[in-house]
């Protein structure tokens, strides 16, 4: 089965936008294709982290989590900040 294109989820707008995206709870979007087809395989929250070589976007790493909210805390956040500029670094 061919994943639903992600346009408004996290990793869409990390996508367009170049920042750091969070979907705190999967549910509360599943009107959205992108999010009821998280919700089935389990997913209730999500994280987009943007890649970039110098200014230029190259890419965007999702991560995904079994409980609501887990990405909102400041420890996850402070660790999707250390991950992107690693990542990219890298």
């Amino acid at each position: 089965m061919t994943p639903p294109p992600p346009e408004d989820g996290p990793a869409g707008r990390a996508l367009r936008e170049g920042t750091r995206q969070v979907g705190s709870d999967c549910t509360t979007a599943a009107d959205r294709e992108w999010a009821a087809s998280a919700v089935r395989r389990g997913v209730r929250s999500m994280a987009a982290v943007p890649l970039h070589e110098g200014e230029s976007l190259q890419g965007v790493l999702t991560l995904c989590a079994v409980e609501p909210g887990h990405f909102d805390r400041p420890a996850e956040q402070a660790l999707l900040r250390q991950i992107g500029t690693s990542v990219s670094f890298a």
